[in-house]
């Protein structure tokens, strides 16, 4: 590991939703941003991700991974001040803590997407304003795919519940009707 490496620390933002952004530093993968709130569970997420394995999880919300298009990596200063910069593309992944299968997942990896430049411009600037500016509508629809989500599950707890009543009434009225008989 070189100086540069190891001067290198995560841009930290704000977020109701826990989530990191990955992008190449210095030839690796690393976090770039990461909201306050992010476990290192997240980073172990994506670097399992990375070798194909995949372990279940009985939490409600869990890490969702969403990967860029090949994209310019960002222009970074090393150590001693010089632009490094490799001009080979390469993926960035957004790693929240959420839950996967609803309609907002093609609409987060579509503004992920379209937010990239603006954020690598914000990461390689180390402005904490452009970063917030590029990460909010991603947040935003997070927040949102959170909530709908979990309105399908109080809906469906609650359509499950009444029809457990209903068979239970039945069952009940049939044990009656029985015993009047």
């Amino acid at each position: 590991m070189n100086s540069a490496e190891q001067i290198f620390r995560p841009i930290i933002v704000d977020s109701p939703v826990e989530f990191i952004i990955l992008g190449p530093i210095y030839g690796r993968l690393q976090v770039m941003i990461k909201s306050k709130n992010a476990g290192i569970d997240l980073i172990g997420f994506s670097q399992r991700e990375q070798v194909g394995v995949k372990t279940g999880t009985f939490s409600e919300l869990q890490p969702q991974v969403v990967k860029s298009d090949l994209f310019p990596q960002a222009r970074i200063r090393n150590y001693l001040g010089i632009e490094d910069f490799d001009f080979r593309k390469s993926n960035y992944q957004f790693i929240w803590r959420g839950i996967k299968g609803n309609k907002f997942d093609n609409k987060i990896s579509d503004q992920f997407n379209y937010i990239l430049p603006d954020l690598l411009e914000g990461f390689e600037k180390n402005d904490l304003t452009i970063i917030e500016w590029s990460v909010a509508p991603i947040i935003s629809l997070c927040v949102e795919s959170i909530a709908l989500q979990k309105k399908n599950k109080r809906t469906f707890n609650a359509v499950i519940i009444l029809y457990s009543l209903i068979i239970l009434i039945a069952v009940i009225a049939g044990i009656i009707s029985k015993l009047g008989k």
